[in-house]
């Protein structure tokens, strides 16, 4: 703007036509019992925003009133005109009108705009980021995100997407011109860093939620226009950098599949009918370049699939606790995780804990698949062979002496013994609370269904057979298939739901509750039937992953013994394997042999192999050459 248009005569001459000519404006100020305007040199800058304000809060009642006509672009456009010249006038006393505003504008994005129109808008979104203070127009839109109905939830979340770049660069544009002008020497103020950072936790929830590129893009575009000035990132401190980059990672991990053809031979990219992004959102270099000046980020590397930065073991615990009940991020992050992390005890240590303090953890069926999955990563890491084999084949505690040789460097790249131990602890409680007759059958189906995959994907052979070792788990599974009263248990389950629904049905005359001989003969018969069903089911899956741990062991303990030969080249394989399991093989022969006289058809897969690697002693290094 030009200096002469700070004058008295300036404000009170555009005023003056303003609000001659509109007739909108002057019934409104004649509503309100405004019917003299006087502007003085001294009194000009408060009676501007004064009388402003008034407008603009009378304006947006008359607009809410009369519902905007979006066939009539002249009155559109004149609406945005006045909302914007007010919010000239009025500067920082556009906060008490923030909510009003963001509302109108959520309704004017929900159609299409028409160039004059949209930049009048954007110039609006401008000056709200210039006068307002960030932590006010941030409070707005965050409750917006929080608050917005799941029917219309993809839309207003781009919508405050965007609303929010447009923000944050007319708050980081005018510090910037203060800053030329010489009229600061100061960083950009403080409540716009603790913006920055709320925003970056904000960005986890949002990539939460349901997979929209349009969402990712749009999160793209925002770190964009922060890395575009340094004034704005250079505030950041390290652990939020780390966020920034790890969402970088997330983000483009997820959109590589569309990336090409969204940058294909354009230079914008559409996202509705409103949004428009440049193609440079997507150009990965960019924010490398800018990242790599910042101290301890010089070694950024973003074409590799792992991290190659310092992560701090607080920042992994604050991350996961940021994304939370996604599952598939909180896989996406331990992938990108290098496995030098689960080497360090501090990270490890860090990840219990974030298990232990969710209060979901044992029903929780999609934390405990997590669970697994980061037990698998960690089951599959370099481990200490010797200390293992102690253990397995020994059944020895481990000396202090032991503990301390894996602080030595030469164990540095092998994962801690004790962290092995509280795995498999935890595992064990999974185990004990999910896997047992008392919990909901689909529960527990589940629930196996989790262990049989745990199962298959541990790949390191020491680690299979430590796992199996220390939870003693053919044990605990041979507990459930031991169980006479699975069949009963089940049947008054069944009877009990039933109860609880028709209540009425199990009433005598006197109020009291039948006997349960009283049921339905029919009714009966059908509850049996669905309880073998789900006991045939149970056994199925229980005997299921004994047989895995048996034939797996197996092939585990050869290759322990190929490579420990040395140490233990007089121990044969059958002998290693009753040691390890320490004679629950005819424990497990006898279970089949009852359960093959009921209805259990799948033990007859697999018995007379059973029967043969267990009783006969052979040699079952051929199974596996």
């Amino acid at each position: 703007m030009k200096e002469e248009e700070y004058s008295v005569e300036y404000h009170e001459k555009l005023i003056q036509n303003f609000l001659q000519s509109n007739q909108r404006i002057m019934d409104i100020l004649r509503e309100n019992k405004i019917t003299q305007i006087k502007i003085t040199h001294n009194e000009m800058n408060k009676q501007c925003k004064q009388l402003s304000f008034t407008i603009l809060n009378a304006y947006f009642k008359h607009l809410y009133m009369k519902k905007e006509d979006e066939s009539n672009k002249l009155e559109s456009l004149e609406n945005a005109k006045i909302i914007l010249l007010l919010f000239y006038f009025i500067e920082e006393n556009i906060t008490e009108h923030l909510p009003h505003f963001f509302t109108h504008h959520l309704f004017a994005f929900e159609k299409k705009l028409d160039e004059e129109r949209w930049f009048i808008y954007m110039n609006c979104l401008y000056l709200v980021g210039s006068y307002v203070n960030p932590t006010n127009y941030y409070f707005f839109l965050e409750n917006y995100f929080k608050n917005v109905k799941e029917n219309n939830q993809k839309n207003v979340t781009l919508t405050c997407l965007y609303i929010l770049d447009k923000i944050c660069m007319g708050t980081i544009e005018t510090y910037k011109d203060i800053r030329r002008k010489g009229l600061t020497r100061d960083g950009i103020h403080s409540s716009f860093v603790l913006v920055l950072e709320k925003i970056i936790g904000l960005f986890f929830g949002v990539i939460n939620g349901a997979q929209h590129v349009e969402r990712y893009l749009l999160i793209l575009q925002i770190i964009h226009t922060i890395l575009s000035s340094e004034c704005a990132y250079e505030r950041l401190d390290e652990k939020h950098i780390t966020q920034l980059v790890i969402l970088l990672y997330i983000i483009f991990n997820k959109v590589k599949n569309v990336r090409e053809n969204l940058t294909k031979g354009k230079d914008k990219i559409c996202l509705n009918r409103n949004f428009y992004l440049p193609v440079d959102v997507l150009d990965i270099h960019f924010y490398i370049t800018r990242i790599k000046k910042i101290k301890n980020f010089e070694q950024l590397d973003m074409s590799q699939e792992q991290i190659n930065i310092n992560v701090g073991s607080e920042i992994l615990y604050k991350i996961f606790s940021l994304s939370d009940d996604n599952i598939n991020q909180k896989t996406a992050i331990l992938q990108i995780l290098p496995d030098e992390f689960l080497y360090n005890s501090h990270y490890v240590y860090f990840l219990i804990q974030y298990i232990i303090k969710r209060q979901t953890f044992f029903y929780d069926q999609s934390f405990s698949i997590f669970l697994c999955k980061i037990m698998i990563k960690l089951f599959n890491l370099n481990q200490n062979k010797k200390n293992i084999t102690k253990v397995v084949l020994y059944n020895e505690e481990l000396a202090l002496y032991d503990v301390h040789q894996e602080r030595r460097d030469k164990n540095a790249k092998q994962v801690k013994h004790v962290f092995l131990e509280y795995a498999c602890t935890i595992f064990l409680l999974f185990i004990f609370k999910n896997v047992n007759i008392y919990e909901p059958f689909s529960n527990v189906v589940e629930t196996c269904k989790v262990v049989l995959h745990l199962l298959t994907e541990v790949k390191n052979p020491y680690s299979f057979l430590f796992f199996i070792k220390r939870t003693s788990l053919v044990s605990k599974l041979c507990d459930i298939l031991e169980c006479r009263e699975a069949k009963s248990i089940f049947f008054c389950k069944h009877v009990l739901n039933d109860l609880h629904i028709n209540y009425e049905k199990y009433m005598n005359n006197d109020g009291d509750i039948k006997y349960l001989d009283h049921i339905n003969i029919g009714k009966k018969i059908g509850l049996r039937k669905q309880v073998n069903t789900e006991v045939d089911i149970l056994f199925y899956f229980v005997s299921t992953c004994i047989y895995l741990i048996y034939y797996k062991s197996l092939a585990c303990l050869s290759v322990l013994l190929k490579d420990q030969a040395e140490e233990i080249g007089h121990l044969k394989i059958h002998e290693a394997f009753r040691i390890l399991f320490d004679g629950t093989e005819k424990r497990v022969l006898q279970i089949l042999k009852i359960k093959e006289q009921g209805s259990y058809t799948i033990s007859n897969l697999y018995k007379k192999t059973i029967e043969d690697m267990l009783l006969e002693k052979n040699n079952f290094s051929e199974l596996f050459s």
